[in-house]
This record gives structure tokens, C-alpha cells and sequence, in this order.
């Protein structure tokens, strides 16, 4: 999985493929710390998406939805309401949707980072960050 950084503290732009084992070095005062504040802040807000309270009461395919305008996915609550009442419940989800949705889920969620809550991470406001971008490439190795 690659990420991509555009415009954040001094790094103009960078890419970073995470592995085993990844380490960041160079010259002080180049970015290191930014890109590693960047990254650890994206993926912390990742883990957090979505709150339970959203996932099993609200809508969270939502997002899945409008990647692909009439897939007709469950909600959560669709899916226990017939398992309830009729003891069972199945939706078949096409492998290929999946990854689309995945890539736009991903993208949505990098773009929110990019544009609310990267300044949060370095307690600065959002005109300091402004055309800053955080991406994702799981098609990278």
C-alpha cells in the first residue's frame, strides 16, 4: 500500500510504501516528522471509521452507494430485520464492487483527512494546510 503526500509542512510531494519493517530517514529539518505525524494521523482516524453507533444503527454503506449509483446494498439494519423475522439473512456483493468501493471509501475518508483533520494533527488552522493531500494506493505493492 502506497501514500501519497502533497503539500504538507516543507515536503512539496512524497510517496511512501509501507512494509514489515519501513524507516524514514534524512537530513533534519526535510519533513520526516511531518510525513510521520501525516501518516499516523490518517491512520488513526482510519481505525476510527466507522463508530459503531453509525455502522449498526445509521447507513454505512452509504458512501459504498454512491461508488456505484443502484448496487442495492442492506443497510446493517435491513439485514438483522430479516435474520429476525425470518431466521435468515444474505446478500451477495460482487468482488470487483467491492474494491471500487473500497478505493472510494479510502479516497472519501483521504480527502476529509486532508481537508479537516490534518491540521487538527499539528494543532494549526486549515490555512496552513491549505491544497495540502493525503492519498492512498492499494494497488501499489
Amino acid at each position: 500500500m502506497r501514500f501519497s503526500f502533497n503539500n504538507i509542512g516543507p515536503i512539496d510531494t512524497a510517496s511512501l510504501t509501507l512494509g514489515d519493517l519501513t524507516i524514514i530517514a534524512g537530513r533534519n529539518n526535510t519533513g520526516k516528522t511531518y510525513l510521520t505525524y501525516a501518516l499516523y494521523g490518517f491512520l488513526k482516524e482510519w481505525w476510527a471509521w466507522p463508530d459503531a453507533e453509525d455502522f449498526f444503527l445509521g447507513d454505512p454503506y452509504r458512501t459504498l452507494r454512491s461508488a456505484q449509483p443502484g448496487s442495492h446494498l442492506p443497510s446493517v439494519r435491513t439485514l438483522v430485520e430479516s435474520l429476525s423475522a425470518s431466521g435468515e439473512a444474505a446478500h451477495a456483493i460482487d468482488p470487483a464492487f467491492l474494491t471500487q468501493a473500497r478505493d472510494a471509501l479510502v479516497s472519501h475518508l483521504a480527502r476529509d483527512f486532508s481537508v479537516i483533520r490534518l491540521p487538527s494533527v499539528f494543532s494549526s488552522s486549515r490555512t496552513e494546510f491549505e491544497g495540502a493531500q493525503v492519498a492512498v494506493d492499494f494497488a501499489h505493492p
